[in-house]
């Protein structure tokens, strides 16, 4: 089943703190961290539920897959055909909230400005300097 992949504002969020971190000792390897991270998200876009159910919510539209050492979690909405990275989580750290209510996540998903955000990838370089 094809899916459209989105990021949400918490998850560009974090994963420019993720690289901004990184870029302090090492530029280059913040990079392709990044790219890495965000590869590793595209096979949500074939296998949505390749993801297995958050413990913390117990909820099969609330997913992870990991990075390690991140938890990058996501919404799954079958009927739209949607998965959104809602966050990207260090797991040592322990984070109990996504930040929205159950009806904020429909509204993130559709916005517009969110679903270009991986297919140019061109943002991991936006100023994490």
């Amino acid at each position: 089943m094809a899916c459209k992949l989105i990021w949400s504002p918490a998850s560009r969020d974090d994963l420019r703190d993720i690289v901004r971190f990184i870029a302090r000792d090492n530029i280059p390897r913040a990079e392709s961290f990044a790219y890495e991270l965000m590869g590793r998200t595209d096979i949500l876009e074939e296998h949505p539920e390749a993801g297995r159910i958050v413990p913390e919510y117990r909820s099969r539209r609330i997913r992870e897959i990991i990075f390690r050492p991140y938890r990058i979690v996501y919404r799954l909405d079958i009927q739209r055909k949607l998965v959104e990275i809602a966050r990207v989580w260090h797991a040592a750290l322990h984070r109990s909230k996504l930040l929205t209510s159950a009806g904020e996540v429909s509204a993130l998903a559709l916005h517009s400005r969110s679903s270009n955000f991986v297919k140019d990838k061109a943002f991991v370089l936006w100023k994490f300097c």
